[in-house]
């Protein structure tokens, strides 16, 4: 199956360990916001530096840190929400489904349908606490696909969250693709971690219209 290139090959800077969510986050950061705002941190500018870098086919990786990132066990807490993912708002959901009919590999797929609303269905997976270190650098990747965009401000449907504990620490997001709707396409986000920075999230979402899928999404220690 094809995959349409990225604006540029290998997107921004990533996480850390990742594990069922031991409870739910106190969400001391800023609320989700469009996606052509700006909201760059110092760990933003980190991954500036090496967002046109390829990445290293050689490069070891430490074991994968993500509970069911390829989204084969089912439904959990949250309705239409895989197993080991919550909704960011810890809600329900109703657009948010596990899709069988079009899955990257295996049997489902994450999707997010917004319905037309601004941030609707985010879902995320938080790393075990003291699973990050600081100046530590890690690789998150996701086949993604989007259909039904119309909005160009709907592109953001892939990225990172920083914590210290449970305060917000930081955001990292994928580049913008050369177009709104693609089929499943690689996305990589490889980065260090931030000072303080001692969990992270991966976070999946979509924003005003159409529906974003996730896949075989992982989070990896980029051994030194």
């Amino acid at each position: 199956m094809g995959t349409m290139p990225l604006r540029r090959a290998a997107t921004l800077a990533l996480l850390a360990a990742c594990s069922t969510p031991s409870a739910p986050l106190d969400d001391s950061g800023p609320p989700d916001q469009p996606a052509d705002a700006d909201t760059d941190t110092d760990a933003d500018a980190d991954a500036d530096a090496d967002s046109d870098a390829d990445a290293d086919s050689d490069t070891v990786l430490g074991p994968d840190l993500l509970v069911n990132g390829d989204f084969e066990q089912g439904e959990g807490s949250y309705g239409g929400v895989g197993q080991g993912w919550e909704t960011n708002d810890a809600q329900q959901h109703g657009e948010d489904y596990l899709d069988t009919t079009r899955p990257y590999a295996g049997t489902a797929s994450q999707c997010i349908d917004t319905g037309g609303s601004w941030d609707a269905g985010a879902i995320r997976q938080v790393s075990a606490y003291g699973s990050v270190q600081e100046g530590q650098r890690y690789r998150l990747t996701a086949m993604v696909r989007t259909e039904g965009v119309e909005n160009p401000a709907g592109w953001y449907v892939f990225g990172l969250w920083w914590f210290q504990t449970d305060a917000w620490a930081g955001e990292i997001k994928m580049d913008e693709p050369d177009e709104d709707n693609y089929d499943w396409t690689e996305i990589v986000i490889e980065g260090e971690a931030p000072a303080g920075a001692d969990r992270a999230a991966a976070f999946l979402t979509a924003h005003t219209d159409g529906t974003a899928c996730y896949d075989e999404v992982r989070l990896q220690l980029v051994e030194p």
